[in-house]
């Protein structure tokens, strides 16, 4: 049985019309146990593989919904049985592209082979345990079928096939995060029943650093078989079954499991020796299922017999103490156990949209409510400060949380653009020396002894550095016919220089070597008109 995401069953067994030919059924139920008449031929499927018995013994989903049924067909005629794959759509529908019209069938010769357990692989293959008897008495085995039903995979293991050396049945299969197959059965020997749970690489190989050689192999009693096997969030592994006697010797065979870390070392912590055996009957009792609820607690199901009313359907819970992250909290109470850090005692860290004290609240502040939270808020006790706020140049502020304080000084002359009256004139700034008669407010005290303003023309050039040394360049920012022609004169009119403007893209030298300090008027010939800039030679 499977349940779905959309809380609805998938049932694998038998469907028989007379006793002597029962055929593989699956069938659907929604989550009231109603069967679902949309899926397949009014809620089931039959599959007819031949004129003699036919199980279903697993089944397996994958990611697309796709279903694979794995099971036994028994040659007619004879008491041999082959292996079988059927798949079918998410509607119960065979898939016809699968092997031979939906089956893929394997061990058809004078053998007897089961398929008992399905798992799909990391790489969408097919992986099968059950047994097989090579040479008349039972092997565990596992094949790996190819996912399209059109054989073996040869790369896996001897010809898509481990014929492990113990003498029973692959019971239970599981795969474990690390990368491990795992395979749970009994192997028969002189004394009796042993349980064992088998690792191997997912080329098939034994993984030799598994237990002993590949194999941990536990003789509690006389029988001991591993039917089923799941694997805990802390990669610890448990294997189930049963343990006792026989019919003829010994105690009743009782519910039984025994847990192993990740590479079958028996964990004693565990029942007080690492294995518990449960009696249900004075007669016999195994589980062949087993589960782990939220919780961590262990669930085992299976069947006791008793005198009176035969075969019961069992179920027992274990308590369990899981702690993957090793924080101190179990699975129970710790909300992401696979996180040290996220746990009941755990600090709450803001606006990370993590919970990790586990109270069910991700904590969120924003104090100033500005609509950013504090871990993006750089001063969240000010609601004008935010990534969103315009920055203020020139007041020592980050408004908008970008790490970095606007600083406007577009002259570089050491003043910046609030407190500097011409920030595109170096030689005007509040330390500059004030030139009397020139109409040019140097110092930006406010008060110019003669008003001048510069023209529209002039505007179109900007001299630089200003003050400047033994040079000087022009800059003309528009984009008409540059000049070709300056005069520098000094204040009182007195031409000084006549200069030939070889410009590089909007650039021109001006050579100001030999002419004395002070202020120097330049005159722009241009096609417009004359266009006059002040400079400051020091």
């Amino acid at each position: 049985i499977q349940r779905l995401d959309d809380g609805s069953f998938l049932v694998a067994g038998s469907h028989a019309d007379s006793a002597s030919n029962p055929q593989t059924l699956l069938m659907k139920l929604t989550p009231d146990g109603i069967v679902d008449s949309t899926f397949a031929d009014n809620g089931e499927t039959i599959g007819r593989i031949d004129v003699s018995e036919d199980y279903a013994r697993c089944m397996a989903i994958d990611e697309a919904g796709d279903i694979y049924v794995g099971g036994i067909s028994y040659i007619p005629g004879t008491g041999y049985i082959r292996n079988i794959l059927l798949k079918y759509d998410a509607n119960g529908l065979i898939d016809s592209t699968f092997g031979t019209d939906g089956l893929f069938m394997w061990n058809t010769d004078s053998i007897r082979s089961e398929v008992l357990q399905l798992e799909i692989l990391p790489d969408g293959h097919l992986l099968t345990a059950g047994r097989t008897q090579p040479a008349g008495s039972d092997r565990i085995a596992l094949y790996k079928v190819l996912n399209d039903g059109s054989g073996l995979d040869s790369t896996f293991a001897t010809n898509g096939a481990i014929l492990a050396p113990y003498q029973g049945k692959g019971y239970g299969l599981t795969l474990h995060p690390n990368g491990n197959i795992l395979v749970t059965g009994n192997n028969f020997t002189s004394m009796g029943n042993d349980l064992v749970v088998a690792a191997y690489h997912l080329d098939g190989t034994p993984n030799t650093d598994f237990g002993t050689d590949g194999v941990v192999s536990v003789n509690d009693n006389i029988n001991d078989v591993g039917l089923a096997i799941l694997v805990q969030p802390d990669g610890k592994i448990i294997a189930s079954g049963e343990s006792g006697g026989t019919f003829f010797s010994g105690g009743p065979r009782k519910f039984f499991s025994v847990r192993m870390d990740a590479m079958g070392v028996i964990d004693t912590t565990w029942g007080g020796q690492g294995t518990v055996a449960t009696q249900t009957s004075t007669l016999f009792a195994f589980a062949n299922a087993s589960a782990m609820q939220p919780d961590g607690k262990i669930l085992l199901v299976g069947a006791s017999a008793t005198p009176t009313t035969q075969n019961d359907l069992t179920i027992i819970r274990y308590g369990n103490f899981i702690d993957a992250d090793e924080d101190g909290f179990s699975i129970a109470n710790d909300c992401d156990d696979f996180e040290a850090a996220i746990n009941p005692d755990a600090v709450e860290i803001p606006n990370n949209d993590v919970d990790e004290n586990c109270d069910g609240l991700v904590l969120i502040i924003d104090e100033d409510m500005d609509g950013f939270n504090s871990d993006e808020d750089c001063d969240d006790t000010n609601p004008a400060i935010n990534p969103n706020a315009e920055e203020i140049p020139n007041n020592e502020v980050d408004e908008n949380c970008d790490g970095l304080v606007l600083i406007i000084d577009e002259d570089m002359d050491g003043y910046n653009s609030d407190e500097d009256c011409d920030d595109t004139n170096p030689a005007i700034n509040p330390g500059a020396e004030d030139i009397p008669n020139n109409g040019i407010d140097e110092n930006c005290d406010g008060s110019d002894l003669v008003p001048v303003r510069e023209t529209e023309l002039a505007r179109q050039f900007r001299v630089f550095p200003n003050p400047a040394g033994e040079q000087a360049f022009l800059r003309y920012l528009n984009n008409g016919e540059q000049p070709q022609r300056a005069i520098l004169q000094d204040v009182t009119g007195r031409t000084l220089r006549t200069i030939e403007l070889r410009f590089n893209a909007d650039l021109a030298p001006i050579d100001l070597s030999g002419l004395p300090q002070g202020m120097l008027i330049l005159t722009i010939e241009t096609a417009e008109g004359v266009a006059v800039k002040r400079l400051v030679k020091h």
